[in-house]
């Protein structure tokens, strides 16, 4: 055995006395906190595993123990009346902690893993700190929020999913954009975003995505390393638990106007016919006796209809069917 792994071995030991102490200490919590000398003891038992953790480099356990160490580091000087949340939110910390311990000890611990975790539970237990503190000053408390609907669990082949897609997306970028080759894009686009569904983030990039490669102005080659880039940077986030990092770059933006404003620069390939208007009051004609006409025949025919009366708008309209013939 080597000398680190003598080390990690020691470690463990070392993590799970203190992690049965934690444990003893939540079964009568209230009554833990208000003796000065028990509550140091579990306070001391984070202190230590997060200074260990610190020194092998395990920093999901280093972030989590100083989590719980400061918020018993408070109690011990402070000790309050803890309410179920409270108690609660102590249980999932040291629960967690002891998972991330059997983990290591049974070789499976990735800090790249572990990290994500308690960042999910950091907020929860940043909340408590600030509660904790809040109620030994006697200031109110904020209200705890609604839960938040909990996403859907990504397939388990998700990224190779994904990577599939790109390569795909890769081959169409090659060829001169087409409508149908823009079509294509899209459809791998919905699969893209079916892959992420319940994930805000991930959905926006998607949908920015879309916006960027339907716009009839914007060139594939312009587009391609950027959507390539972020989409791949994107699912390394999810994959790693950390999709809510996942943020809307500059570069996407500016080939992504808003839905409005993107089928507003397309080609309408079918249009609509124009809603009937009531014809608009003749206007008197210009001192000079003169009108100018634009080349656009719609253009032309509104100046008319509203510069000559109906009579005339009759001749004028003889006159030019019979040129036509």
């Amino acid at each position: 055995m080597s000398g680190n792994e003598q080390v990690v071995k020691y470690f463990i030991m070392e993590a799970n006395e203190h992690l049965e102490a934690m444990q003893a200490a939540l079964g009568n919590l209230q009554a833990v906190i208000e003796e000065y000398e028990e509550c140091n003891t579990i306070y001391r038992a984070a202190h230590t595993i997060k200074g260990s953790a610190a020194m092998l480099g395990f920093e999901g356990m280093r972030h989590l123990a100083l989590l719980l160490e400061n918020c018993f580091k408070f109690l011990r000087e402070n000790p309050i009346k803890l309410d179920t949340r409270d108690q609660q939110d102590f249980a999932n910390g040291v629960a967690l902690l002891e998972k991330l311990t059997r983990a290591l000890e049974g070789g499976t611990y990735n800090d790249q893993q572990a990290v994500p975790a308690v960042d999910s539970l950091r907020p929860s237990l940043e909340a408590l700190y600030e509660r904790i503190k809040k109620r030994a000053a006697g200031e109110p408390e904020t209200p705890a929020p609604a839960p938040a609907p909990a996403a859907k669990p990504l397939p388990a082949n998700f990224g190779p999913l994904v990577m599939e897609a790109l390569k795909q997306m890769v081959v169409l970028f090659k060829q001169p954009a087409t409508p149908e080759l823009r079509s294509q894009l899209d459809r791998l686009c919905q699969k893209l975003l079916q892959l992420g569904d319940g994930y805000a983030t991930w959905q926006t990039l998607i949908q920015a995505t879309r916006r960027a490669i339907a716009h009839p102005k914007v060139p594939f080659n312009a587009i391609a390393p950027i959507v390539v880039r972020d989409l791949r940077q994107a699912t390394e986030l999810m994959a790693g638990g950390k999709g809510h990092s996942i943020t809307l770059g500059p570069e996407l933006q500016k080939f992504a106007p808003p839905a409005a404003a993107a089928a507003a620069a397309a080609p309408d390939a079918t249009p609509a016919a124009p809603a009937a208007t009531p014809s608009p009051a003749p206007s008197p004609a210009p001192a000079n006796g003169q009108v100018s006409i634009p080349r656009d025949p719609k253009g032309a025919a509104r100046i008319l209809i509203s510069t000559f009366p109906k009579d005339q708008l009759m001749e004028i309209a003889r006159y030019l069917a019979a040129a036509a013939r």
